[in-house]
C-alpha cells in the first residue's frame, strides 16, 4: 500500500510519503504547552518536510507577515499589522486585534479576544472565553484559563484563572426576570 487512507507511524513517513512530494500539517494540541508540536515540526523539517498551514475560507486575516505551520479555523479574524510566528493553532471566533505580535507554538481557543498592541511570546495558551488587554507583554509559557482577563504583563511560566463561579443561596432562577 502507498499509505493513503492507513495510519503511519511519524518514525515511517519516507517508506509512504517522500519528503520532496508532500507537505505536513500538524494538528498537535496543546499538550506539554505546545512543546510537542514544535519538536515534531522541527524533525519533519529536519527531515526535509515542508510544513503546510490551514485557513478556513470564513477565516479574515488582514496580514501577510505570517509564519509557517499556523491553523485559522472558522471565524478567525487577524486585524491589520499582526505578525504571527510558526506553529500557532487558532480555534474558531479566536480575534488577534491589529499591530499584535505573536511568537510561535500558541493555542488560541474559541472565543478568545487579544487586544491590539500586544506582544506574545512562545508556548501560551489562552482558554475559552479568555480576553487580554491592549498594550501588554504576554511572556513565554503563559496559561490562561477559560474566561480568564489578562490586565497586565505576565511573568514566564505562569498561570492565570478567573474567579470561580458559585451558586447564590437562597435564590432561584425563577426570581430574575430576564
Amino acid at each position: 500500500m502507498n499509505g493513503g487512507g492507513q495510519i503511519v507511524a511519524f518514525e515511517d513517513l519516507e517508506k509512504y510519503f517522500a519528503p520532496d512530494k508532500h507537505s505536513i500539517l500538524f494538528c498537535i494540541g496543546y499538550t506539554q504547552m505546545n512543546q510537542i508540536r514544535k519538536e515534531r515540526m522541527e524533525e519533519a523539517m529536519a527531515r526535509g518536510y515542508s510544513i503546510a498551514d490551514y485557513r478556513h475560507p470564513t477565516a479574515l486575516i488582514q496580514s501577510e507577515d505570517i509564519g509557517v505551520g499556523n491553523i485559522f479555523m472558522e471565524g478567525v479574524v487577524i486585524g491589520q499589522g499582526v505578525k504571527i510566528g510558526d506553529g500557532n493553532i487558532f480555534w474558531p471566533a479566536a480575534h488577534i486585534a491589529h499591530h499584535t505580535w505573536v511568537g510561535n507554538y500558541n493555542f488560541f481557543t474559541i472565543s478568545t479576544a487579544i487586544a491590539g498592541n500586544i506582544r506574545i511570546h512562545d508556548f501560551c495558551v489562552f482558554g475559552a472565553n479568555c480576553t487580554v488587554k491592549n498594550g501588554i507583554e504576554i511572556k513565554n509559557g503563559t496559561l490562561a484559563g477559560a474566561g480568564a482577563y489578562i490586565a497586565h504583563s505576565t511573568e514566564e511560566w505562569s498561570v492565570y484563572t478567573p474567579p470561580r463561579s458559585y451558586q447564590l443561596k437562597g435564590k432561584s432562577s425563577l426570581d430574575f426576570k430576564l
